[in-house]
Formats: structure tokens, C-alpha cells, sequence
């Protein structure tokens, strides 16, 4: 079973939100258009990713979706990463190991 659709549906699913601010930010319409495009790459890396993992695997994976929003929102925006965030992401995390493992 390959990890890499899901890991690609969680990955384009974080950069079109990111994307999408950064259009909203800047008005630049290329934001947009790749954010377009990766809101799309994700329900297909998605349904890939279903044929090789189970739903309920595939599902809690995307929780993973709100860490590295926030990373990435660190990182691209410089938004803040509080201690209540950090706490959060642990957490996430934490919950993807135990139910997959």
C-alpha cells in the first residue's frame, strides 16, 4: 500500500488554504488559480488513496491537514504559533499514531 496519494491529497489540501489567502492578501488571480488547483488534486489524491487504505484510515490521516496548514501559515503568512496551537498540534498528532497503530 502506498502512502503517497494520501500524502499528496493532505499536502494539496494545506496549500490551496494557503494559497487561497494569499489571493484574498495580495489579488493577485495566480493565487487563486493554484489554489484552484490543488482543491482539486486533493479529492482525486484522495479517492487514490482509498483504493489502497481503508476510510476510516484515510479520513483520520486528513486531520494532519490542520498541522501543516498551520506550519505552513507560520512559515508563508508569519502567523503565531501559541502554546495553546503547539498543544493542539501535539494533540492531532498524537490521535493520527494511536488510531493507525
Amino acid at each position: 500500500m502506498t502512502i503517497l496519494p494520501l500524502a499528496i491529497a493532505i499536502f494539496a489540501t494545506a496549500a490551496a488554504q494557503i494559497l487561497y489567502k494569499l489571493f484574498f492578501l495580495r489579488q493577485d488571480k495566480i493565487y487563486l488559480v493554484g489554489s484552484l488547483a490543488f482543491f482539486g488534486l486533493a479529492p482525486l489524491m484522495s479517492y487514490i488513496a482509498l483504493k489502497h487504505w481503508p476510510l476510516s484510515t484515510v479520513y483520520m490521516a486528513t486531520g494532519l491537514t490542520y498541522v501543516l496548514v498551520l506550519i505552513l501559515a507560520k512559515v508563508v503568512l508569519g502567523e503565531s504559533i501559541s502554546r495553546r496551537k503547539m498543544k493542539a498540534i501535539i494533540l492531532i498528532i498524537s490521535g493520527v499514531i494511536i488510531f493507525n497503530f
